[in-house]
């Protein structure tokens, strides 16, 4: 069994990218951050040979990867950062680093993370980390979503759920702005996932989930200007969804959401403004979708994770 611990509340990415993976039958049991205190009990039902991954941005506001030994000493240890180690450095939390490097040294945990290039930071600093690409469910998206959301159709989007400004900064919302304003674009522009957003005069908008597939699925363009992100799930939906995607280059785009990414804004910006000329590279788009279902499929994701697990046996026999 892998047991898969969520150490934050609040519905999240996350959430999104592991509750799939919960299902009957299945070798995956996710606990959420409601179950944390049950944890001493849950803990006595663990077998030896079971894995547990710490799913986790190393916020502040949970400490779980600072006392998970208290639950889990005897079982091999998995810590997925969701963040790179540039993003932790951002945000004030060196000592979060210091302590995965304790932890890979001493109690042959191991880091996760979504891409090469954020393993590779996580490598520089003496952590020892690994891969692991991440999938969605494409079942539960509906390409044929058509309730009438007008005012909304035939945007360029862009995302942001908070109006945070170090967020909307992390988010590249100031890029976004200055993107739209210079090409002339605002009668096409929205930020999804905030109804306002301080100092940035730019149409926002929070959407339910399936009313957001439905934005997108009638969208121009996804861009994403993101100073940190190396996986997104919107960029994965906008591929599966046969929609332009374009990213300025990050912490991972170009390993792990392959497709239109670009060094500078410039040629983002000559590649957008050729989209909403008409012209479209077809056969890029269809490729996009051809690597997101095989690729960033739960299906692959499920594969990698037992591979994990099986890379794991040699621990639980000590």
């Amino acid at each position: 069994m892998i047991y898969h611990i969520i150490d934050h509340n609040g519905f999240g990415t996350i959430h999104k990218l592991l509750l799939p993976l919960n299902k009957e039958n299945s070798n995956h049991n996710v606990i959420n951050y409601d179950d944390y205190l049950k944890l001493e009990t849950i803990s006595k039902k663990i077998l030896k040979e079971d894995i547990i991954i710490i799913h986790t941005t190393a916020s502040k506001k949970s400490n779980f990867i600072y006392n998970y030994l208290k639950y889990f000493k005897n079982n091999k240890v998995y810590i997925f950062m969701h963040v790179s180690a540039n993003y932790e450095i951002f945000k004030g939390r060196k000592e979060v680093l210091l302590y995965l490097k304790y932890l890979t040294d001493n109690h042959e945990v191991v880091v996760l993370t979504p891409s090469q290039e954020v393993t590779k930071q996580y490598e520089n600093l003496g952590i020892n980390a690994k891969t692991i690409q991440l999938g969605v469910d494409f079942t539960k998206i509906d390409k044929s979503i058509n309730r009438e959301l007008l005012p909304y159709y035939n945007k360029i989007i862009t995302t942001c759920s908070s109006d945070n400004e170090v967020y909307k900064y992390v988010k590249g919302i100031d890029i976004y702005e200055h993107f739209i304003n210079k090409c002339d674009l605002k009668k096409y522009a929205l930020v999804a996932g905030t109804d306002e957003l301080d100092s940035i005069d730019l149409p926002c908008k929070k959407f339910s989930e399936i009313d957001f597939l439905n934005i997108l699925s009638h969208s121009i363009m996804y861009v994403q200007f993101s100073r940190f992100e190396s996986y997104n799930l919107t960029a994965t939906y906008s591929k599966f969804l046969k929609k332009p995607v374009l990213l300025l280059n990050s912490e991972g785009n170009y390993s792990c959401m392959q497709g239109y990414v670009f060094n500078n804004i410039n040629e983002l910006e000559k590649e957008a403004l050729m989209i909403m000329k008409g012209n479209l590279n077809n056969q890029l788009i269809e490729n996009m979708y051809n690597d997101t279902i095989s690729r960033e499929s739960i299906f692959n994701f499920r594969k990698e994770l037992e591979l994990l697990r099986r890379n794991s046996y040699e621990f639980t026999k000590k």
